[in-house]
């Protein structure tokens, strides 16, 4: 989504909501435990279908801690009758999660404080971190909050300095990294009429001083791409929103503090998901403003050692909006948007990449 101010950013989001939502109920087409799709080459393994998700949910976050896959936030089309006025209803955008790949099943969990979507989650040490995002009627909302899996219970932290969404992620050094994104102009509250700008800011955040630093920005205004991190190094790939299309990939010394240019891939995307696997990268779904493609199923795999790129094979459907997490050699993806129809899924399915 491409947005300038307050008040037609709003309508746009209200809009992209309704397209989801629109088809009411979860729709998971696929049967649990059955292949659902393979590489064109044939030489990679099928993906299987696990047990879907609770609730239908996209603009997610998931984390892993104790074995299990926690799942955070998002839409859901149970949040509200009408997003079309954004009357959402009481906890909306507040679900949480766990889901156990050794049992194939899921289990709910105490919902978070905020209702937060397109967040991000990070586990460090015994807590998972969750940064906020976007809270429906509220807007933005810069919330951090920690939440405890041995307790099963919450707590807030101290907030981020910048109210927006759809920005980038990555753990590197103990520390949680948030580059770019899409927010109010003054970095403050959304109040009608004040505008939306695209960012280039870095905000790290310590969990063992509940702190926040700055840290150099990022080459270019970035947005609602996807971050991973390998030695020190944390790599943001996506599309410009803004101004000439096409696709970014920047690479941030965590510990030097210093950005530097990368090869994009030939494929810009948005709302995709970076999963580090074997130090290389895996860049899978979203969808294309530049090549006007509502959805994609591509997966390509970035080198940072040689700095290249290369396709491998699809997903069972195109998403976006999703989440996806590595559970050692399991790769699963959950939930977001199907390109097919535009409807909010709460499909789950696993890739095995080491078969």
């Amino acid at each position: 989504m491409r947005m300038t101010n307050g008040s037609s950013a709003l309508i746009s989001l209200a809009f992209a909501v309704a397209a989801c939502v629109r088809g009411g109920t979860a729709d998971h087409v696929e049967q649990v435990g059955q292949p659902t799709s393979q590489a064109a080459n044939g030489t990679r393994p099928v993906w299987t279908a696990r047990s879907p998700l609770p609730l239908a949910t996209r603009g997610l976050a998931s984390a892993q801690q104790g074995g299990k896959i926690y799942v955070f936030g998002g839409v859901a089309p149970s949040d509200g009758p009408d997003p079309m006025r954004l009357e959402y209803k009481a906890g909306a955008f507040a679900h949480a999660f766990a889901y156990n790949p050794a049992s194939d099943t899921w289990a709910p969990k105490q919902p978070m404080p905020i209702g937060l979507s397109n967040l991000a989650a990070h586990a460090i040490g015994e807590r998972i971190y969750v940064f906020g995002g976007y809270s429906g009627r509220d807007g933005f909302n810069p919330a951090v909050l920690a939440y405890d899996p041995a307790s099963d219970s919450w707590s807030l932290r101290s907030s981020r300095p910048a109210y927006s969404y759809i920005f980038m992620s990555a753990l590197s050094r103990g520390k949680v990294f948030i580059i770019g994104g899409q927010g109010t102009i003054d970095n403050g509250p959304w109040v009608s009429g004040k505008p939306w700008v695209y960012e280039n800011r870095v905000d790290i955040y310590d969990p063992g001083t509940d702190s926040w630093t700055a840290g150099a920005p990022a080459p270019a205004q970035i947005a609602g791409g996807a971050a991973c991190a390998a030695d020190d190094r944390i790599y943001v790939f996506g599309e410009f929103l803004q101004g000439d299309a096409g696709a970014f990939a920047y690479a941030y010394d965590a510990k030097a503090d210093v950005w530097s240019s990368r090869t994009p891939s030939s494929l810009p995307r948005n709302g995709q998901a970076c999963v580090e696997i074997n130090g290389e990268f895996y860049l899978l779904g979203g969808r294309s403003d530049s090549l006007r493609r509502s959805a994609l199923d591509t997966i390509e795999i970035y080198s940072p050692q040689s700095d290249t790129w290369r396709t491998a094979g699809t997903m069972p459907v195109a998403r976006f909006w999703f989440t996806a997490s590595l559970m050692e050699s399991q790769l699963f993806v959950l939930g977001g948007v199907r390109g097919v129809d535009d409807t909010i899924v709460d499909s789950v399915d696993m890739l095995d990449v080491d078969r």
